[in-house]
């Protein structure tokens, strides 16, 4: 998912136009409806790309859709990425490239499935469907985000290709209380989005004419919540080395602070991923 990972990926890829979908689904035992669903997909375009040699720019658009819990808190957003690719080197093979992104967020909460405390009996231990009820004041709400960010690319004469990224998402703190006033009433201060800080980079080094090693990381702190992913794919071309477009990539990714083990493929054939 490139554009929410960093604005200055929008319209940077191998040829003139992108496309990716993301579905995600996890942990259904635990409610009779999905309890965490997430979809996301969007295109980015480069405009101006003439030659390898000369800057160009490059625009996308995105969206990502979340629902969450039995009361359905949902989390829709769409983005706008721009970004301009800035050639360093007269052969084009290094680049420094910088992304704006503005997005609009919606979210929803159906409060008439929550249950509260106060609705408890303690002696039976029973829940009163007629007990008092907490109130939010608001079940939609809609704000802005903005992120920004910056990206270094270079390939080298062996062939190696290396790039090094950092995003930083919801510069603008927006207010996400569902609370009319946007104040948390447990500490009396203003419930605002933090910013979440990007920074990944990775190396593709080709071993021979058919196979590439690819190491890459990424790092993501927002607020008190940390995380890295480290791991590496090997890459292997398929049929005539010199024209061959179609490879099969396998690799594996540790997921920092949660003992988590990620393994993936991929299979490249022309155009398509």
């Amino acid at each position: 998912s490139p554009l929410l990972l960093n604005p200055a990926l929008a319209g940077m890829n191998s040829g003139d136009y992108r496309a990716y979908a993301n579905f995600r689904t996890q942990w259904v035992t635990l409610s009779k409806s999905n309890t965490y669903r997430t979809f996301a997909g969007g295109a980015d375009m480069s405009i101006g790309k003439i030659t390898k040699r000369n800057s160009f720019a490059g625009i996308g658009l995105s969206f990502s859709s979340d629902q969450a819990g039995e009361l359905n808190l949902n989390s829709n957003r769409v983005d706008l990425s721009v970004a301009y690719h800035f050639m360093l080197n007269r052969k084009g093979t290094m680049q420094l490239s910088a992304g704006l992104q503005a997005g609009v967020n919606i979210r929803s909460i159906n409060q008439g499935k929550a249950i509260y405390g106060s609705q408890y009996d303690p002696a039976t231990g029973l829940v009163d469907p007629n007990g008092t009820r907490e109130t939010l004041g608001k079940n939609r709400i809609i704000f802005a985000d903005a992120a920004v960010g910056v990206l270094y690319s270079a390939q080298t004469r062996k062939g190696t290709n290396l790039y090094m990224g950092v995003g930083l998402s919801h510069i603008n703190q927006p207010k996400i209380s569902f609370q009319p006033s946007g104040i948390d009433g447990e500490n009396g201060k203003a419930e605002k989005l933090p910013m979440k800080l990007t920074i990944h980079g990775g190396v593709s080094i080709p071993v021979n004419n058919r196979v590439d090693i690819m190491p890459n990381f990424m790092v993501l702190w927002q607020g008190v919540s940390y995380e890295f992913n480290a791991g590496c794919h090997l890459k292997t071309k398929l049929g005539n080395v010199k024209l061959s477009k179609t490879a099969i990539l396998f690799g594996a990714y540790y997921r920092g602070l949660y003992d988590a083990v990620i393994v993936s493929t991929r299979v490249d054939i022309k155009g398509v991923s």
